[in-house]
């Protein structure tokens, strides 16, 4: 179960960090190569995934085709974003990628630190799920999100504090 949880996060998470770019290539109304593309790639996970288990792969590698699927699709998207948007790759992996991925690396490290300094149990278990949790909300607002973001969100939970206090 660990090991399905932990591939459907990184699938998830580069799933995340890939919606902008459904969203921008739907705006700019040429969606058809991409769509084209990206469908087609997506749509090999399932015959990949079956002949992976044919030829005796483990259960969780479904999930490894699925997670490789899914890095090959979002690179695609990079390629064919770039030209319609004029999308900056070093912006783009500066201001999303390496945040989103900074975020996730730090807190799964954190967690970590506090499993093993824990005994196996149902509070231990509790702790890390509230721990890591935390880690992803303070991490995201310190290095995920840039300054204006950090006073926006400041100000709008200083004025929910404020309507709930009065």
């Amino acid at each position: 179960t660990v090991i399905f949880l932990r591939l459907l996060l990184c699938i998830v998470t580069i799933d995340a960090v890939a919606r902008p770019l459904m969203t921008a290539a739907a705006a700019t109304g040429d969606v058809k190569l991409y769509q084209s593309l990206i469908g087609g790639i997506l749509l090999a996970i399932v015959p990949i995934a079956y002949v992976v288990l044919k030829l005796g792969g483990s259960p969780e590698s479904v999930y490894i085709v699925h997670l490789v699927i899914c890095i090959i699709a979002f690179l695609t998207r990079l390629w064919v974003i770039k030209p319609m948007i004029r999308l900056s790759m070093r912006q783009y992996f500066a201001n999303v990628v390496l945040p989103c991925f900074g975020v996730m690396a730090v807190s799964v490290l954190l967690s970590m630190l506090i499993k093993e300094l824990l005994p196996v149990g149902l509070f231990s278990t509790v702790v890390v799920c509230l721990s890591s949790a935390l880690f992803v909300l303070l991490l995201t607002y310190a290095i995920g999100l840039t300054k204006s973001e950090r006073n926006f969100v400041t100000s709008k939970a200083v004025a929910a504090l404020q309507r709930i206090r009065h």
